[in-house]
């Protein structure tokens, strides 16, 4: 339980506790998340719950932080990753056809964004 202890026991995305109201801990089990996904050289990690780890899948820190921004109810609404990276998708699609800043360029202040040493995309 070192895990959860690090984030004083919440879901560093969602906020929420690791116990269901019956008590199980089921979804909200905690689990550490890499903020940036291992397959890219991630090493820093988060508390957060199963579910919020299930669904960010490997989005990169500025997807990710812009899904939670625009779906303040994400772990209700979508069921798994490939449902989360379609709405991602779907937003930079949308971007591109109107000429906007791509997503990473909007959310490089973030507190949970790596170093700049660290980082793995560009400003």
């Amino acid at each position: 339980m070192a895990k959860a202890r690090r984030g004083g026991g919440f879901c560093c995305y969602c906020k929420r506790g690791p116990l269901l109201p019956s008590g199980g801990l089921g979804k909200l089990a905690m689990t550490k998340d890499h903020v940036n996904p291992r397959a890219n050289g991630g090493g820093r990690w988060v508390p957060c719950c199963r579910q919020c780890n299930g669904l960010k899948g490997c989005l990169p820190p500025p997807e990710w932080f812009w899904f939670i921004d625009n779906h303040p109810a994400y772990w209700k609404t979508f069921r798994n990753h490939v449902e989360v990276t379609r709405a991602v998708a779907a937003e930079m699609a949308r971007r591109v056809r109107a000429g906007e800043a791509p997503i990473s360029n909007n959310l490089l202040g973030s507190p949970l964004a790596p170093e700049p040493s660290r980082g793995t995309w560009n400003a």
